[in-house]
């Protein structure tokens, strides 16, 4: 899925490759921008004047579930299996790196 895709009503998780766990179920609550948040995600929000991770949504809570962990069968089977979302491990690892800004 590309960002620009991303509208009101998708749904949304958060991955926190810190501690491998997912957490869901969000929606988006409207269009992808650029710094909503500008400090979001930055090491020092005090003393950051844009996010490492600059295409941002607003979004709601969908659906309070209790976060998934790595080990979880079936969110490895959607992530990692032949036909998930991230078949290459290497794709899967490189999540948390900055989006590139789309032109």
């Amino acid at each position: 899925m590309r960002i620009a895709s991303l509208g009101a009503g998708t749904p949304l998780f958060l991955y926190n490759t810190s501690e491998n766990l997912l957490f869901g179920i969000f929606e988006a609550a409207g269009e992808v921008a650029e710094n909503i948040e500008p400090t979001a995600w930055s090491a020092n929000p005090n003393n950051a004047k844009k996010s490492p991770f600059p295409f941002q949504v607003k979004f709601r809570v969908a659906l309070e579930c209790p976060p998934l962990e790595d080990e979880d069968f079936l969110l490895n089977h959607i992530l990692r299996g032949s036909r998930g979302l991230f078949p290459n491990r290497s794709e899967f690892n490189n999540m948390n790196q900055p989006v590139q800004k789309m032109r």
